[in-house]
């Protein structure tokens, strides 16, 4: 993490003295142990301002079945920074980075479609070329702790026992 390319993202390389796997986890939290509870944090939700919106965010996560936030959260910031790219393109680009489980493009475009939201295989390699150079080459962002919920989805407070 000391080489350049991870500067630009403002990710800064992990104390010398760190374990291997803390280092690593400080780039991939799925390293973490499981049971651990996620840190509680103040939530950011940025607007995104390429082609499509925040709600167009949330559908195509929800249609691709992402699990991580740290994925949405990654398209997000793809989006913001690449003009004229598609978030369902980013989303897509941002899983092959931070989901656990790799979804073949092909079965992506099926369930992108069964949402209603447009996708083709030109398109795409050309948005992973564009959002590439926006990014400048470097794809990882800030960690984020969370899973994905549902849209229009909220968490109920549970009721104290009586």
């Amino acid at each position: 993490m000391a080489a350049e390319v991870f500067k630009k993202n403002k990710m800064l390389p992990p104390a010398v003295d760190r374990q291997f796997e803390n280092a690593l986890e400080a780039l991939h939290p799925t390293v973490a142990d499981e049971n651990e509870a996620p840190a509680k944090g103040k939530k950011r939700r940025a607007a995104v301002t390429s082609k499509g919106s925040s709600q167009q965010l949330s559908k195509a996560a929800s249609a691709l079945g992402v699990l991580r936030e740290q994925t949405v959260s990654a398209a997000r910031e793809y989006c913001e920074k690449s003009e004229g790219v598609d978030v369902q393109y980013c989303l897509i680009l941002a899983m092959k980075i931070y989901e656990e489980c790799l979804t073949e493009y092909e079965d992506c475009e099926g369930y992108l479609e069964e949402a209603g939201l447009e996708c083709d295989l030109d398109v795409y390699c050309s948005a992973e070329r564009e959002i590439l150079r926006a990014m400048n080459y470097c794809l990882f962002v800030g960690l984020v702790d969370g899973e994905v919920q549902e849209a229009g989805k909220k968490k109920k407070k549970g009721k104290g026992k009586k």
